[in-house]
């Protein structure tokens, strides 16, 4: 295994086969939310059978990298080229070895996974899910200027950001397969099913859920599910 930390490109080069055919049917929109330069959160639904219907929230922290830097060195700084943190709801990544390898090598902030995938991933193969394999095979054709204008991070780009009022008109079953993320974004609202069921298994008794996403808006989303760790 390599020393940390590591880079999208990296993750990308040596992730499985497999897993890189399976994100041809994943779809990726960024979420709306206060702009934070460093951080940046995505919603990724798969069309694959087992997958859940709600889609999962799959998050990228650039922890080392600040904005004059990028644009003081256009193009030598790239989204694919800067160590990386990363962190995904979906199950896959907590029990088929991501979990344990972003511990074993440091790109993960929330917490501890030392239990070894013996039977799921032995080979230490599964650096990302299938969600943030779909993220970063389209970070890879990105720079971070044009990133930043998605997000909105650079105040002219608002006119860049276009929001969803019903992501099942987004998913339509016949959307390309090598689909690229050019600024779809959806709005909150839209995640609030999946941040349910994440403190549903975590616990959380039924008023709690009611309370901790009904205290939820633009400014406070991401602070809010950093601090409940179900994002990096």
């Amino acid at each position: 295994m390599p020393a940390s930390p590591l880079t999208l490109d990296f993750i990308y080069r040596n992730s499985p086969v497999k897993t890189l055919n399976r994100t041809a049917k994943s779809r990726v929109f960024g979420i709306k939310t206060r702009k934070n330069f460093r951080r940046f959160v995505f919603y990724v639904k798969s069309r694959e059978v087992y997958s859940s219907p709600e889609g999962h929230i799959s998050s990228i922290i650039y922890p080392s990298l600040n904005l004059d830097s990028v644009r003081n060195s256009p193009g030598k700084k790239t989204p694919s080229n800067q160590p990386v943190n990363v962190w995904c709801t979906c199950p896959a990544f907590l029990y088929w070895g991501s979990a344990f390898l972003s511990t074993e090598l440091g790109y993960n902030f929330i917490g501890e996974e030392n239990r070894f995938p013996k039977i799921r991933d032995p080979e230490n193969h599964n650096y990302v899910c299938k969600h943030l394999l779909r993220v970063t095979k389209n970070l890879r054709r990105m720079s971070f200027t044009a990133l930043t204008k998605l997000f909105n991070v650079d105040k002219t780009a608002s006119s860049k950001l276009i929001v969803s009022q019903n992501i099942e008109d987004i998913l339509s079953p016949d959307y390309e397969d090598d689909f690229f993320f050019d600024g779809e974004f959806i709005s909150i609202e839209e995640t609030f099913s999946t941040i349910e069921r994440l403190l549903s298994s975590r616990g959380f008794s039924l008023d709690d859920r009611v309370k901790f996403i009904s205290s939820l808006d633009e400014n406070n989303y991401v602070p809010r599910l950093v601090q409940a760790g179900i994002i990096i």
